[in-house]
């Protein structure tokens, strides 16, 4: 507004915008990446492990949540995403994520699904097969090779098929010859 006689006259930038110091009008926040509390001069990063979104409790924030230029607040990522660049995303198949950091599902068990929470992932890796790290499936043990017992973690682990017996592609158990 022209004509201002007084600060006291000034209006602040409302939540999920700012005002550099002479502005006629306040900006947008920005990306996802950045939000506004209001009120301030500049936009705030957000900090590792959050996401921002729009407090709508908050007086004179923006109406659409989910407009991601105009965030007010941030807040820590919960279990099975994780945070990039601001944004809560699901946690990728072969992994598990806790309070917004991502790890990749230990060798053992498979990450057969997004948005995992532990690391137990989707289920320990089966007979017949071996699962090493950030597994999105399990691998078989070789012919002449099995393997007889749940959480093998990598093809080292199947066991050698002894004389007598023979072993197919993924086999529990060695079969008898004959």
């Amino acid at each position: 507004t022209e004509g201002l006689t007084h600060a006291d006259n000034c209006t602040a930038a409302p939540p999920g915008f700012y005002a550099t110091e002479g502005a006629a009008a306040p900006s947008a926040c920005g990306g996802p990446s950045l939000y506004c509390v209001g009120g301030e001069g500049s936009p705030r990063t957000v900090s590792a492990g959050n996401e921002t979104f729009t407090d709508a409790t908050l007086d004179g924030a923006p109406a659409d949540a989910d407009d991601t230029s105009t965030r007010t607040s941030q807040r820590s990522c919960g279990d099975g995403v994780t945070c990039v660049a601001g944004l809560g995303v699901p946690c990728k198949i072969g992994s598990y994520c806790v309070a917004g950091i991502e790890y990749l599902c230990p060798a053992g068990v498979v990450g057969e699904a997004e948005e995992l929470r532990t690391a137990a992932c989707s289920r320990p890796c089966p007979r017949g097969a071996y699962c090493e790290e950030g597994s999105t499936a399990p691998q078989l043990c070789p012919a002449g090779k099995y393997g007889a017992v749940e959480g093998l973690t990598h093809a080292d682990n199947c066991t050698s098929t002894p004389a007598g017996y023979y072993s197919t592609e993924g086999a529990a158990a060695p079969s008898a010859c004959g």
